[in-house]
């Protein structure tokens, strides 16, 4: 094969990739300048910030770490995640070196989604309060299409980077059936994964304990109902495909992988597949969000700490550990000979 860049080989069937970066950069830029997040207190009246603004909202309520990772993840990744995927599109003709980096910046995609979940964690615990109320605008919305499409456009360049298989299939084999210790600690965190995760998803993280707000509990589920009582739609669409179906559908794909019998060229899909699922799989981010929270959140809104955030954590911890067992055996399977 020509060694020539991934824009010149695709043809016109890569013209979506700069079309998708492209957007990306404009949602980016937009989410930067536009209004973010509407606060509103019964002191203070309603007060509206950008994204900028919303970081010297949390700086001024003393909430630093968030501040710094909102300006991290929100501000200086996105751009610089653009910047080298256009870089490998465009310019990077070994493939060797053009695949090891877009493997490095692909996972990291979906931690630009942190700030949101702490917006989403804000925008739930402020739901039917009298004396405090959040609302999302535009700007908030801007910086998911932008944070997505960029997503998207990793896992397009994923693909049009791909080599083609052209070695021997093998037979089919089945992951459980391998022996070794391997086989027994995978299908018993792919069995404890799965009351784990029914549980991380329907009981309460937190509840509210500040004087003068009421004292409701938020399981994932209940955030849901939350947001779309607030009328954020598609936050609470967010929620419901990144922290529940997805989640349960990566759980799924697992259990397939691990016991249907397939050759190699099945464990490379199989793998390509279940890493695509996983990056929309944000039960860790939420978790790092809720953590960030309640590490300076009380300067906000105080609360305490529920059995789900204890569950939500254990069911991070099994279901990333089975998945990098799964398709780190699917890796090893895959390889010819």
């Amino acid at each position: 094969m020509a060694v020539v860049t991934l824009a010149r080989r695709s043809g016109t069937r890569g013209l979506v990739v700069p079309a998708m970066l492209g957007v990306s950069v404009g949602c980016n830029i937009a989410a930067v300048s536009v209004p973010f997040l509407e606060v509103a207190t019964l002191l203070e009246g309603r007060s509206t910030y950008s994204l900028p603004h919303s970081v010297e909202l949390m700086w001024e309520s003393h909430l630093y770490v968030i501040a710094v990772m909102i300006v991290g993840f929100s501000i200086v990744f996105p751009f610089a995640k653009l910047a080298v995927m256009t870089w490998i599109w465009f310019f990077m003709r070994d493939t060797g070196p053009r695949r090891a980096l877009l493997e490095r910046i692909e996972p990291l995609g979906k931690w630009s989604f942190l700030d949101v979940f702490i917006v989403i964690i804000i925008l739930v615990l402020t739901n039917d309060q009298l004396f405090v109320g959040a609302t999302p605008v535009v700007g908030l919305y801007l910086f998911v299409t932008a944070i997505a499409l960029s997503m998207l456009a990793a896992l397009v360049i994923e693909r049009f980077s791909r080599p083609p298989t052209q070695d021997d299939p093998g037979e089919p084999v089945t992951l459980a059936s391998k022996p070794g210790r391997r086989r027994w600690v995978v299908g018993s965190l792919l069995v404890i994964s799965v009351p784990a995760l029914v549980a991380a998803v329907g009981l309460p993280y937190l509840e509210i304990s500040q004087f003068l707000l009421a004292g409701h509990a938020y399981s994932i589920v209940r955030s849901v109902g939350a947001l779309w009582s607030e009328d954020a739609y598609i936050l609470a669409a967010i929620v419901s495909l990144t922290l529940i179906a997805v989640p349960v559908l990566c759980l799924a794909g697992l259990f397939v992988a691990w016991w249907v019998p397939a050759d190699r060229h099945g464990r490379r899909r199989w793998r390509v597949a279940l890493t695509a699922i996983w990056q929309w799989t944000m039960l860790d981010v939420f978790g790092l969000a809720l953590l960030v929270f309640l590490t300076e959140g009380d300067a906000l809104v105080k609360t305490d700490v529920k059995p789900g955030l204890y569950l939500l954590l254990a069911a991070i911890i099994v279901l990333t550990t089975a998945f990098w067992l799964v398709t780190s055996a699917n890796k090893r399977e895959a390889r010819p000979g």
